[in-house]
């Protein structure tokens, strides 16, 4: 049994007003080619299929056209809602798409869906364990003895699911999952405020499972054992996912931060193996960096068509610096600039001991580390003095 594990497609996702709509569909169809070429049996998305619980309509449409392409084909499809996806919404004509072998759990109802395939070693048990809150179980099971975190309501409702420990188990799961203490890791452009004990299930959880195909965040990671596997986000989705300007591209290397998906091949029982796959998308989102000047010289680019993030290391702001680097990389997302100024933006910290020094020495050094001269003016101290009165602080 082979299979690929995908999660967080976020289709209708918009990074940095830039709709992400024609690269998500791009690399969509490149996922169905390779499905075909490599003889995959299933796909399964471990949730976020949509970017928002009321996705627009292009998303809608992107994902009916996916799903269509896998309609009259022999590969089972077998997804899972994720946090930012709408339950009902997703369940939404599942019975119909079951007829297609494509499998739809939107909604918890007290059990854990169950679809059973089979190859050559005999049946292979996929449980679709949607995205989960504590009060989603804690309906259904021990009313009276509320979850009082995410690992206890996912206990309970493995708990109450039937499981053969002698056959081969799959499940599909939406959850921060860590590893003893260590957490989860993240990729940057997840909507989650923090990782913290509440959410957060020991990895031991799901034990009982031979592999386990999880979503939520959207870094490609094992979670301790390589069965144990986050398959990270279709693309990227953030500029701290985006491929440094430090990495030099080739045909044949991958940057760390390229988005690699896990390719799962079930035998007997015991017998598994996983391999990450690169599937190259339409468009890098990279970082480049240096001068305005060396970022439009021609020799230095590269790509054009690319997501940029332009990292300006000239010490004076340039004008119409976006325009220009945007005449070049179109699809340029972000400016900013690091130099000497920013350095010491980044370094000045207010101690503790800030509010026994003067008002006048604090902010003349602050103003010397970020202007690079020895003193302040003191026609602009006046003026500086002028607005602290005004507002009290003098």
């Amino acid at each position: 049994m082979k299979f690929l594990h995908l999660s967080d497609l976020h289709l209708g996702k918009i990074v940095n007003e830039r709709n992400m709509i024609d690269d998500q569909r791009y690399m969509l169809n490149k996922i169905t080619e390779f499905i075909v070429k490599e003889n995959v049996n299933a796909l399964l998305i471990a949730g976020d299929v949509y970017d928002k619980a009321d996705p627009p309509e292009k998303a809608v449409s992107l994902f009916d056209e996916f799903l269509l392409k896998w309609s009259n084909q022999n590969i089972n499809v077998l997804i899972i809602s994720g946090n930012h996806d709408s339950d009902v919404r997703l369940d939404y004509g599942k019975r119909f798409f079951k007829t297609h072998n494509i499998y739809v759990a939107g909604t918890y109802k007290g059990n854990i869906e169950k679809v059973v395939l089979k190859d050559e070693y005999g049946p292979v048990n996929f449980y679709l364990m949607p995205y989960i809150k504590p009060s989603d179980v804690d309906h259904y099971f021990d009313k009276d003895n509320k979850s009082a975190n995410c690992e206890e309501a996912i206990k309970k409702a493995l708990k109450n699911t039937e499981l053969d420990v002698n056959q081969r188990n799959v499940i599909l799961s939406h959850q921060s999952v860590s590893f003893g203490k260590n957490a989860p890791e993240l990729a940057g452009s997840e909507a989650i405020v923090s990782v913290g004990t509440i959410e957060c299930i020991n990895s031991s959880t799901y034990d009982n499972f031979d592999y386990v195909a999880l979503g939520h965040f959207h870094c490609s990671r094992a979670v301790g054992k390589e069965n144990i596997r986050y398959a990270g986000s279709l693309l990227k989705y953030s500029q701290k996912e985006a491929t440094p300007a430090s990495f030099i591209r080739t045909e044949d290397n991958i940057s760390p931060s390229d988005k690699q998906f896990p390719l799962v091949e079930l035998k007997e029982k015991g017998s598994i193996s996983v391999e990450q796959v690169y599937i190259k998308p339409m468009r890098d989102m990279r970082c480049i960096k240096g001068t305005l000047k060396e970022l439009t010289a021609l020799g230095n680019i590269t790509a054009p068509d690319d997501y940029i993030y332009a990292i300006l290391t000239d010490e004076i702001p340039q004008l119409n610096a976006m325009d220009a680097i945007r005449d070049i990389y179109p699809n340029a997302m972000h400016l900013e600039y690091r130099n000497s100024h920013t350095k010491a933006i980044a370094e000045f910290s207010l101690d503790e001991k800030i509010d026994e020094k003067p008002f006048e020495e604090t902010a003349k050094n602050f103003y010397s580390m970020i202007m690079g001269v020895n003193e302040m003016p003191e026609e602009e101290w006046k003026i500086l003095e002028d607005v602290a009165k005004e507002v009290g602080i003098l």
